[in-house]
């Protein structure tokens, strides 16, 4: 089953949910490995710090539900590798599913493996089992924010959905984290 086709979200709702989704999943990915190559997160001084962030640029990735907005860093020394962006584009069905079932969550698998498992997805280096441990660590609280704000939001949108002449006027679509 395609992430487009979910059935258990309907067709208004399921598209933003998915591609905030996707954007935080994957900026994170890539905001992470280039801390990896520059052996130091971002304005970190360090003696182990082996390269460096210069600005970075903005791209859009389209997947099939949608567009949306990256920020790719731009590193001092180029190191060869496949692109992550190239990889989320080749495997975006792949990754809208994955998230599709957190979002739907109902204890399927726990946070941490869908975690682990779209890491392996889409890094595209050799990867330690620390840093592999580290990221998920990481990454694993970012998705459950991100579950739980869209399903409270799915729940307002529903409620709106079933009562259209009702205006809650304290409720929003889109809660801050």
């Amino acid at each position: 089953m395609s992430a487009t086709t979910s059935p258990s979200l309907p067709p208004t709702t399921r598209c933003p949910l998915l591609l905030e989704g996707f954007r935080l999943f994957l900026q994170f990915l890539i905001d992470q490995e280039a801390d990896y190559l520059c052996g130091a997160s971002l304005r970190v001084r360090t003696p182990r710090r082996t390269n460096y962030r210069m600005g970075s640029y903005a791209r859009k990735l389209r997947t099939p539900i949608g567009e949306i907005p990256l920020s790719i860093p731009h590193l001092m020394y180029f190191h060869p590798r496949v692109s992550m962006v190239k990889r989320a584009c080749r495997l975006a069905p792949e990754v809208l599913e994955r998230l599709a079932r957190i979002l739907r969550g109902a204890g399927c698998q726990p946070a941490d493996g869908e975690a682990t498992l779209l890491i392996s997805l889409l890094w595209t280096l050799a990867l330690p089992d620390a840093l592999h441990a580290e990221l998920t660590a990481k990454l694993t609280p970012l998705l459950e924010r991100w579950r739980n704000a869209s399903s409270s939001e799915f729940r307002v949108q529903s409620s709106q959905l079933e009562n259209p002449n009702s205006h809650h006027s304290s409720t929003t679509l889109n809660p801050e984290p």
